[in-house]
């Protein structure tokens, strides 16, 4: 009899080893198509999207965490007529900073809202009928269900509520605007269309309608690199910039990133007059990068 139940439970294991598996999500080489839609419809239908992957990693109060970056996605021809669309490798856009826990099975981002510091984003331990919980939100697991991915692989996915395939996927990650909170979608929301390792396509929204993956790409497009005066140098609340005449109405965009490679400032621009001031946030002392359309411009020192 001891030696049946010793046989058994031996061929049990490769089993159990399945069920107990846990398949990450942050891979390196691991990209992802998102596509984001506006409230009222847009031209292409989609407001703006990017091809998200990992690049480096960096450590914020003992923890070290992945930087997500993204490539834009264009269409081309542009709009109105969007016959196609490819990723433009010449840019590319710091987006956050995420980690993975994989014993606890948790997904987490750093985020500088209300001071919360580290916050999970996905928990990939819940069963249905647990509670995703938010500082200030929390959401029930309708149900915990297979997914089967493009290659033939099985994964977990976790359902929000039964409308437009409101689900985060382990080893995925959310099918309505990846690295962000899972929520309840009233108007405006985002759509994880690809997920590929290398060139390999993994996920593709099961929506026809969507873009799917993205393949082409071009380096054809170079970054329009804005020439102007920014100044004091060290700043406190605000930047004086000054742009050549030819570039007055010509939006841009300014951004400051601290030395972790968070974006600590952003914004579109449009100048109505050559020399102009931007008021700034309250923000910490020390050394910011500064770039103009994603591209790096040089340093300033914030007193």
């Amino acid at each position: 009899m001891q030696n049946t139940l010793t046989l058994l439970l031996l061929l049990q294991l490769p089993f159990l080893n399945a069920q107990s598996s846990y398949h990450p999500m942050l891979v390196e080489g691991r990209s992802w198509d998102i596509f984001h839609l506006p409230p009222d419809g847009a031209i292409c239908g989609f407001g703006s999207a990017g091809n998200y992957f990992l690049r480096g990693d960096s450590v914020l109060d003992g923890l070290t965490y992945k930087q997500v970056w993204y490539y834009p996605i264009r269409s081309n021809p542009p709009a109105p007529f969007c016959s196609g669309f490819y990723r433009d490798t010449t840019e590319s856009y710091f987006f956050k900073l995420v980690r993975e826990d994989t014993i606890a099975r948790k997904v987490y981002h750093w985020t500088s809202d209300n001071n919360e510091g580290d916050e999970i984003l996905y928990d990939f331990s819940l069963k249905a009928g647990d509670t995703l919980h938010y500082p200030f939100a929390s959401y029930p697991i309708l149900t915990v269900t297979d997914w089967v991915l493009t290659n033939g692989e099985h994964r977990k996915a976790f359902e929000i509520s039964n409308w437009s395939q409101n689900y985060y996927v382990e080893g995925v990650g959310y099918l309505l605007g990846q690295f962000g909170q899972v929520f309840y979608p009233f108007e405006v929301w985002s759509v994880l269309t690809c997920m590929r390792d290398g060139e390999e396509q993994v996920y593709k929204d099961p929506f026809d309608n969507d873009p799917g993956c993205v393949l082409a790409t071009s380096a054809a497009h170079t970054p329009e690199i804005f020439s102007f005066n920014i100044s004091p140098n060290p700043f406190s609340n605000y930047l004086i910039l000054k742009v050549p005449e030819g570039r007055l109405g010509v939006t841009f965009v300014l951004e400051l990133y601290d030395l972790a490679g968070r974006v600590a400032f952003r914004r579109a621009i449009k100048p109505d007059s050559v020399v102009f001031s931007v008021d700034l946030p309250p923000l910490p002392q020390g050394i910011y990068g500064w770039a103009v359309n994603g591209v790096l411009q040089g340093k300033l020192a914030r007193i």
